[in-house]
């Protein structure tokens, strides 16, 4: 189970994923919009080295969250 199934109430699980695939649904034009606009200005390498620095960014404040203490009260059934 995850950390986003675990903290809402129970009624209000199908809320919160069905904002979450929106949201996710959402950022593939945003994304595609802005990395069009981006290779465009620097060129399609140096837009995928922006991009991929923002995923090992990304990648590393998962790890770094992850070493942290757990939340109270999500260990909660």
């Amino acid at each position: 189970m995850t950390l986003q199934q675990r903290l809402p109430p129970p009624e209000q699980l199908g809320r919160v994923l069905g904002l979450s695939r929106s949201i996710g649904q959402l950022v593939v034009p945003v994304g595609a919009l802005l990395g069009g606009a981006l290779a465009g200005a620097v060129g399609t390498t140096g837009a995928l080295a922006v991009f991929a620095s923002i995923a090992l960014a990304g990648t590393l404040a998962v790890a770094a969250s992850r070493s942290q203490p757990a939340l109270p009260g999500a260990g909660r059934a």
